[in-house]
C-alpha cells in the first residue's frame, strides 16, 4: 500500500510503505508493518521512519541522514545504530535497514523500488549538496549580539 503526501506550505515530502519486520522478540514469524517515510526540507540532511502500530498511530520514529538511506539502495553503509543494504530475492529488489537501540533492535525489509521513488523525490526538493542552504546561520549568529 503506497500513500503519497505533498505539503507545500511545509515543503514535507511522506510516503507510507509496507515493511517486513524480521526477528521481533514478540512474534514467532515476520510481521507486515507500515512504515511513513518522512522528509522535511527545514531539516534536509535528515529522514524519518515512522512506524505505524495496529491503530495506524505513530509509535516509534526513527531519524538518520538521508545519505545513509540512499547510499544504502546500492551497497552496504551505515554503521552503529543503523545499517543499510540491498538484497535480490525471489520478491524483488529489498532494501535491509537494521535499526538498533539500548532497549532493543529491528531488522526490516521493504521493495526498493518505492523508497527510490521517494528519495528522488526529496533530491528534487532538495539537491544533495545543498542541504545546507537550509540552515540559517546568520540569524543563529545574531541572535548573540
Amino acid at each position: 500500500m503506497e500513500e503519497r503526501m505533498l505539503n507545500p506550505t511545509s515543503w514535507d515530502i511522506s510516503e507510507k510503505v509496507d515493511f517486513t519486520l524480521h526477528q521481533c522478540p514478540k512474534a514467532e514469524r515476520d510481521v507486515a508493518i507500515e512504515v511513513i517515510l518522512r522528509y522535511r526540507a527545514s531539516d534536509a540532511f535528515a529522514v524519518t521512519l515512522d512506524f505505524l502500530g495496529r491503530s495506524g498511530e505513530i509509535s516509534v520514529s526513527w531519524t538518520f541522514a538521508r545519505d545513509i538511506l540512499h547510499f544504502g539502495l546500492k551497497q552496504a553503509t551505515g554503521h552503529g545504530d543503523v545499517q543499510i543494504w540491498p538484497i535480490a530475492s525471489s520478491r524483488g529488489s529489498l532494501i535491509c535497514v537494521s535499526l538498533i537501540a539500548s532497549s532493543g533492535s529491528a531488522l526490516l525489509t521493504a521493495p526498493t523500488k518505492p523508497i527510490e521513488s521517494w528519495l528522488q523525490r526529496t533530491f528534487c526538493l532538495v539537491p544533495a549538496g545543498e542541504e545546507s542552504q537550509s540552515l540559517d546561520w546568520d540569524g543563529f549568529f545574531s541572535s548573540f549580539e
